[in-house]
């Protein structure tokens, strides 16, 4: 039987991936676990010598999995990094079956890293999964890719955490939690929340950012916000789950935020996002009017309309949420696509 190397980068208190790994294995794979040594992501932060000791990290777990597997084996990679790594170094090994995940939106990559992303695709081994339908075919179009010539696509979106439980509505008290909460590392859309906030001048706002990125992008900051950067996840999420909504207003239609979104529901905390195609596959018929364009009247209009539900009201939307989510973004679905594609192999 095949054996199937995974190598995931997660720490237990961010998006815990063990139903991954745990699942893959109970339903009879032989699976091989690759360490990650530090959170990559982490490293990235800590400037030129965090950068170089990423990537050499990546490539040291390429080589360990490489030199450890077999032409017949599969080995998935959650970081897409990683996966454009490992896909360069297989070729010293005869090639392998890489499934290559979180493939985010296309954009334009320069020098290196397009060259990177393109023989990726390119690959016609590789198998990679984007967490949006439209992204599918951004790729080919930029890439100019032939499905008999290239990587096979699949849609996979990210499904929420099964090591937390979802908070049932009734166990949360709506007068304790009086502010609007907004968070995130990419693709938010900091002034359109500012202006929000001037908007409704006696509500409260606590945004949780990074720095660099909140700073490029607002002057002044409005009495009623509150922020915090570089929050650690058990910090942000604890912000998160006493917010009466989260607002996730995004500057363009980039994946962006659908972590977030899984988070609130599953902590009963309503969420309102910008409406994009990535976006729109987590919210029901019945929920669409949690989706908004980019105008700040939209959402300050929206943001009252909570503020001023009855908590029956607010109960039975986020129930209506909650339900959906369980039903179509569950680890369960994520692995039964999954061995859909290991099929394939």
């Amino acid at each position: 039987m095949k054996k199937l190397f995974l190598l995931v980068d997660c720490r237990l208190d961010d998006n815990d991936k063990r139903w991954f790994s745990e699942g893959l294995f109970i339903e009879g794979y032989e699976t091989v676990n690759i360490g990650v040594e530090h959170r990559l992501s982490n490293l990235i932060r800590q400037g030129h010598s965090g950068r170089i000791r990423n990537y050499w990290l990546q490539i040291k777990q390429a080589r360990q999995t490489l030199r450890n597997s077999g032409k017949d084996d599969v080995i998935i990679v959650w970081y897409s990094v990683t996966g454009q790594i490992m896909n360069l170094m297989s070729s010293w090994y005869g090639g392998r079956n890489l499934v290559l995940m979180n493939f985010l939106t296309p954009g334009k990559r320069p020098g290196i890293l397009g060259w990177m992303m393109k023989k990726a695709v390119s690959n016609p081994r590789n198998t990679i999964l984007v967490n949006s339908k439209e992204s599918i075919k951004q790729y080919k179009e930029m890439y100019g890719l032939k499905s008999d010539k290239s990587a096979k696509f699949y849609y996979f979106p990210d499904v929420y955490d099964d090591t937390n439980k979802f908070v049932r509505p009734e166990e949360r008290c709506l007068n304790n939690s009086r502010y609007f909460f907004t968070g995130g590392m990419s693709n938010r859309d900091w002034k359109l929340v500012c202006e929000v906030a001037k908007k409704l001048p006696e509500e409260k706002f606590v945004c949780c950012a990074m720095q660099k990125d909140f700073e490029s992008q607002i002057d002044i900051l409005p009495k009623n916000v509150e922020v915090h950067y570089n929050l650690p996840p058990k910090e942000y999420y604890n912000l998160m789950s006493q917010s009466h909504c989260v607002l996730l207003p995004l500057r363009n239609d980039s994946v962006a935020g659908l972590i977030n979104i899984l988070k609130s529901i599953q902590l009963a905390v309503l969420c309102c996002v910008s409406d994009t195609p990535a976006t729109r596959q987590y919210y029901g018929a019945e929920s669409r009017n949690f989706l908004l364009p980019r105008d700040a009247g939209a959402w300050a209009e929206c943001a009252q309309s909570i503020s001023s539900m009855e908590e029956k009201e607010y109960k039975i939307a986020i129930t209506e949420l909650q339900e959906y989510i369980q039903n179509t973004f569950s680890p369960e679905s994520a692995l039964q696509r999954l061995r859909t594609v290991i099929a394939e192999f």
